[in-house]
């Protein structure tokens, strides 16, 4: 074993201060499979990069990952339908796959370095379920990589891909969390952890013996212990039986149903008999049905959850074993301490909002069945225009939605000949949410009046690729795959930097048909949402030029106009 792999290293994200270290550990060998790569480009654009330092910040290894492969195998936006059509790779989807754009690495650090990155990379990005390398070049991999890349096989023997295609699977390297229902030989191995992560989240205060969540286990109290390689990293308790008149009584949960659902009841009516008896009199008189509907409890809790500090990011593994145990139940809550540090789990859940009266000391999370199933984005088609329609209904925003959405497809832009593009969110064959782009005309004052450059590099992205959101909209219950439909959104419409703008009362944005302010998202909740996933960004001092005196010499116009506001940016 080398010297470096017995040394402690950390495996942290890539920053721009790291190109120059990645670019001196390019060889030919690197360049025959990833092609000319320009590292600062590609840190820029990259979905996710990660290297790997020893104790001195030395660089021993690095890797770059992208939502499509390598250089012009195929477009962008449709590499999906590329692989169907020739690889076996039927599970593949935008979703779960992210493409190896680059690994760099020391020689003596190659194989800790790609196991180290595997580690990191599938324990950070929870959908994640492949990685693949699909590149134009022909190069020869490096060994460290083709033992853990394996050939993606081609549909047919007949026809050879013409093109380097490799794929290495989560299950292989990092495989879901294991789950088994808790029995008392689990007892000693449960309370070593309890001891060890006390402080990790205790979702429902004081926890109950740990012998009787064990032992007292029915159809409506389930409790598990989770395990890697035969040794215990977790526990989680879950009940239906739950107080849902306290949590309606102090939070809104109207949207949910107040987490009931509706069931068909039949009850014999002796009343209906006597009415219809005449005519039942030769079949005996017998008793009509009629059905009832009723609402009944929807919904289960998790109401203790322990898991090993190390495996955190992985607690989402949990879910959708704990909905197998409550089949005829499509929501989950849990219940936190207001003041409880923040747990990776509940970022999958939807934050309850609080009644104006509530006094209960925790927050409300809730989780549908659906968030389990991936989501699709595609590209907006006029058939989808009811379904938006469904989906807006109520809220303030929708005429100018609809609006805008009329103007894509009718003529792709707005008043202004602005290129606008629409996109739409599903699960399954049910819209869920809608997003609709317009091409940022104004890239040179937004530059030169805020702060962009201190999280973009703007030589980096060209003049088309910037666009700004006119509309977002997506069900609460699938905030946490917002994520993904921004990323999604950015790909298919070949964008890489998207802004959000905020306007005061009475301030009207650009390319807003019939006088609406097209720029705002659905709710207070959506709004919200989608500022989570952006970076504020501050406005620049101004300088005042005498442009009169300037004459020729005076800047653009670009720059000195006043233009509306732009409170909040991403990329």
């Amino acid at each position: 074993m080398s010297t470096v792999q017995r040394e402690t290293v950390n495996v942290r994200r890539s920053e721009s201060a790291d190109a120059q270290g990645i670019s001196s550990l390019i060889c030919p060998a690197t360049v025959a499979v990833f092609g000319q790569v320009d590292v600062m480009q590609l840190l820029e654009k990259a979905n996710l990069a990660v290297t790997v330092v020893d104790h001195r910040d030395h660089i021993l290894a690095h890797a770059s990952f992208l939502d499509h492969p390598v250089g012009d195998v195929v477009d962008a936006a449709d590499w999906e339908s590329f692989l169907q059509e020739r690889f076996r790779a039927e599970s593949c989807t935008p979703l779960n796959t992210l493409f190896l754009h680059l690994f760099v690495t020391r020689s003596d650090f190659a194989a800790a370095g790609v196991r180290e990155i595997l580690r990191v990379v599938f324990n950070s990005v929870s959908e994640l379920e492949h990685l693949l390398l699909i590149s134009s070049h022909h190069g020869p991999l490096e060994p460290a990589l083709t033992d853990t890349f394996q050939p993606l096989q081609p549909l047919s023997s007949d026809v050879q891909p013409q093109c380097l295609s490799f794929i290495c699977d989560r299950q292989q390297h990092c495989p879901r969390l294991r789950l088994l229902q808790a029995r008392m030989k689990d007892h000693d191995g449960v309370m070593s952890l309890f001891d060890q992560q006390r402080a990790v989240l205790s979702v429902s205060g004081e926890v109950a013996s740990l012998t009787e969540l064990m032992q007292n286990q029915d159809e409506r109290n389930h409790t598990a212990v989770c395990q890697v390689d035969g040794v215990v990293v977790g526990l989680i308790s879950a009940t239906s039986d739950v107080d849902l008149k306290e949590l309606c009584d102090n939070f809104e949960l109207e949207e949910f149903n107040g987490l009931q659902k509706k069931t068909q009841a039949t009850k014999n009516s002796e009343a209906a008999a006597e009415e219809e008896e005449e005519e039942e009199e030769e079949e005996g008189g017998r008793f009509s049905s009629q059905e009832e509907t009723e609402e009944k409890p929807d919904v289960f809790w998790i109401k203790f959850l322990l898991l090993d500090s190390k495996y955190e990011m992985r607690s989402v593994d949990l879910l959708p074993y704990v909905f197998q145990l409550f089949p005829d139940l499509d929501f989950c809550v849990i219940t936190a301490p207001t003041l409880s540090p923040d747990f990776s789990l509940l970022q999958s859940f939807f934050r309850a909002r609080r009644r104006p009266d509530c006094s209960l000391l925790y927050q409300l999370y809730v989780f549908h069945r659906v968030g389990l199933r991936p989501v699709q984005v595609r590209a907006a088609v006029p058939e989808d225009r009811p379904a938006v329609c469904d989906l807006v209904q109520g809220q303030e925003t929708s005429e100018s939605l609809l609006q805008d959405l009329d103007a894509v497809f009718q003529n792709h832009g707005d008043l202004e000949g602005v290129q606008r593009q629409a996109f739409v969110a599903q699960v399954d064959s049910q819209l869920v949410g809608a997003l609709i782009l317009r091409d940022e005309e104004n890239v040179e004052f937004v530059r030169a009046h805020y702060n962009i450059e201190n999280f973009i590099y703007f030589s980096h992205h060209r003049p088309d690729e910037h666009a700004h959101l006119l509309h977002f909209t997506l069900r609460p219950l699938l905030q946490h795959r917002s994520r993904h439909l921004l990323k999604e959104t950015l790909r298919l419409a070949k964008r890489s930097c998207l802004y959000h703008r905020l306007y005061q009362q009475g301030e009207q944005a650009p390319g807003c048909e019939a006088g609406l302010n097209s720029s705002v998202v659905k709710s207070s909740s959506s709004l919200e949402l989608l500022l989570d996933r952006a970076v504020p960004v501050r406005p620049r001092r101004q300088i005042v030029y005498p442009l009169k005196e300037l004459g020729i010499n005076a800047p653009s116009t670009r720059i000195t106009e006043e233009q509306v506001r732009h409170s909040e940016g991403g990329h």
